[in-house]
């Protein structure tokens, strides 16, 4: 198995093409046998519905270098098998294909456990892959796209022998193991109910077609995960991204318990070791030379791209751990430090619309404990106030340096370095795991622009093009309306005292929305697509 979580070519790979970091949210685990990702437009609206609306989405099927161009979907891929032309051909290619679904399915279980798995058919055998997975609670959907029996007869001309009947027999046996089916013409529901006498309502009828079309089978096919996932087989937590619903008190509890366990070094700390082995996030270590990190949502991800592109050597950083421990350790182990913080509007609204299983309260008070146990170590680090990193990091850099008595180089606010910059952020859930080690300081900046380049990466013009617009307004106004109920004016007092004793100076004014120069405007259009 190579680095990234790759396997080698006569194998498969796992294509880490999702966000680092601690996450949260139901998980859907989609898999089809007979193509890839970027060459099968239902599959790619599957998984932007899911996206666009809070869930978290894995992908297993064929490789293909374009499976990579999909932000928020993490990519499980394989080598695709020489497609049958005979009965024996196909026995073939189904049982590569089974077997490598098969695995790719556990690994991405162990790495992040699923709490549904989508199998598209035909052909109808994916079911026996999801059963174990029934057994601990996971949900089953099959996605059937075409009829097995009617598909046989077809080619071969015949509705009877042993194959057929087979075939009939793994289409009901896969369709009774389902939670719910999905099929994506009337035709095909009729078929499934006479030869299954299936239960009345456990086939949906989701269309195909272009987009426009999409757009009207959407709410259908969202409808199913809400009702299996968002009621009382969910495990993780049942609120949507535009904050309607509600959160079970295990989910809540469980995200109390990590907040008040992550400002323990000694409790935390090994235990994130265990989780997160790197390259990202990072968790400080004995080669640390400077740690980056903040609550969440302050533009992390932009300052250590930013400050590695600047130096000449990459530097050993630990970052998007976003737990006080590690500002603590960095201040024990007296390791530079850069705490980063933002308004609590900004950060709390931004959190809650990528993970909306955290109610608005408890948001404000993490926020408010994150920054408040960091208060003793007030000498140990720098603030980097979330507007001057993203317009002057190199002030930031420069306060780095005569606070620690470093020489980093600073970051300069050009058009080109800030293209160069949010191209690779942009790239970010494309990379391989070992690629990603450049946040990190092992990989240096002239091998990941090599790696860009000779992988022709491009990134969108808009990272999440692909998630309808109407989708991400519903969210900011839902999660505005939630932010001014006076229930909540306390806790946004605290976290407004917060952000004011650790900002200070550094707080934004109206000076900032002043500045006309065209490389802040890119800027500004890069962070509002992110």
């Amino acid at each position: 198995m190579g680095s990234g979580g790759r396997l080698r070519p006569a194998a498969a790979r796992a294509a880490n093409s999702v966000p680092t970091g601690p996450r949260s949210g139901p998980h859907v685990l989609l898999v089809v046998e007979n193509v890839a990702l970027a060459r099968d437009h239902r599959l790619q609206k599957q998984a932007a519905t899911l996206a666009s609306n809070g869930y978290r989405v894995s992908v297993i099927c064929r490789a293909d270098p374009a499976n990579r161009q999909y932000p928020g979907v993490r990519v499980y891929e394989y080598r695709p098998p020489v497609d049958g032309v005979s009965k024996l051909g196909y026995v073939r290619e189904y049982a590569y294909s089974w077997l490598m679904a098969a695995y790719l399915t556990v690994k991405a279980f162990r790495i992040e456990p699923f709490d549904a798995i989508q199998v598209g058919g035909p052909p109808d055998i994916y079911f026996a892959l999801a059963a174990p997975f029934k057994l601990l609670g996971r949900v089953l959907v099959v996605d059937q796209r075409a009829l097995s029996p009617e598909l046989y007869e077809l080619r071969y001309g015949r509705r009877a022998g042993v194959v057929y009947r087979t075939l009939c027999w793994l289409e009901r046996r896969s369709n009774r193991v389902a939670d719910r089916v999905i099929t994506a013409n009337q035709e095909f529901e009729e078929l499934m109910n006479a030869r299954g006498d299936l239960p009345a309502g456990k086939v949906t009828l989701v269309g195909n077609g272009p987009e426009l079309a999409w757009d009207r089978q959407e709410s259908a096919y969202l409808e199913v995960y809400r009702r299996l996932l968002d009621g009382p087989n969910l495990r993780r937590g049942s609120t949507r991204r535009d904050g309607s619903g509600s959160i079970s008190i295990v989910t809540r509890a469980r995200n109390r318990l990590r907040s008040r366990v992550s400002e323990s070094p000694a409790l935390y700390l090994p235990l994130a070791r265990r989780k997160y082995p790197g390259p990202s996030p990072q968790v400080i270590n004995s080669q640390t030379e400077l740690v980056i990190d903040a609550y969440t949502r302050a533009a992390t991800t932009f300052a250590v791209y930013a400050f590695q592109l600047s130096q000449e050597k990459p530097v050993r950083l630990a970052h998007h751990l976003h737990a006080a421990a590690q500002v603590i350790e960095a201040a024990r182990r007296q390791v530079p430090a850069l705490l980063l913080i933002r308004e609590p509007q900004g950060t709390i609204l931004s959190q809650l619309a990528r993970e909306p299983w955290v109610t608005m309260a408890d948001a404000l008070v993490a926020y408010t404990r994150y920054y408040r146990c960091l208060l003793p170590y007030r000498n140990s680090y720098v603030i980097g106030e979330f507007e001057q990193v993203t317009r002057d990091f190199g002030a930031v850099i420069r306060r780095l340096n005569a606070r620690f008595g470093t020489n980093f180089a600073e970051f300069v606010h050009t058009e080109d370095n800030l293209r160069e910059c949010f191209q690779f952020v942009a790239l970010r859930g494309t990379l391989p795991r070992h690629m990603l080690g450049f946040e990190s300081g092992t990989v240096t900046r002239d091998q990941l622009r090599q790696y860009v380049k000779s992988e022709g990466l491009q990134p969108r013009q808009n990272g999440e093009e692909w998630i309808p617009a109407e989708n991400r307004e519903r969210v900011k106004a839902a999660l505005l309306e939630q932010w001014a109920q006076p229930s909540l004016a306390r806790l946004r007092h605290r976290a407004q005292l917060i952000y004011r004793t650790f900002a200070g100076d550094e707080a934004p004014d109206s000076s900032y929305h002043k500045d006309p120069l065209p490389a802040n405007r890119l800027r500004d259009q890069a962070l509002h697509r992110r």
